[in-house]
């Protein structure tokens, strides 16, 4: 379980700035027991066409437990699909050594 802050701001030019704060309560990978980690991001994005939107990201992990910062970059394409429904793919590229690479493809749905 978590809780997530998200914010985003609309600036001149059609540029967008985002930014989200998260606490999470994990399961541990390599023993029965639960970390809690902190997620912060800052995202700026802007129009490429019509419906289309390119984004690019920064955003740090810390797990509590283990003490472990991880700073990410990311990019990433997202589309409008419909009126409050959108689809995303990219990739997370970890900076430190042991920081994960990841590609994704998620969406979203606005209520």
């Amino acid at each position: 379980g978590g809780l997530i802050v998200p914010m985003l701001y609309k600036l001149p030019g059609e540029w967008k700035l985002g930014f989200q704060v998260e606490a999470d309560r994990l399961k541990d990978i390599d023993q029965p027991a639960m970390h809690t980690e902190l997620l912060q991001t800052l995202t700026i994005s802007h129009s490429i066409a019509k419906g289309i939107d390119g984004i690019a990201e920064t955003y740090y992990t810390y797990d509590f437990k283990a003490h472990q910062l991880s700073n990410y970059i990311n990019a990433a394409i997202q589309i409008d699909v419909a009126k409050d429904f959108k689809v995303d793919a990219g990739f997370n590229y970890g900076i430190q050594h042991q920081a994960q690479k990841h590609y994704f493809v998620g969406a979203s749905y606005r209520h």
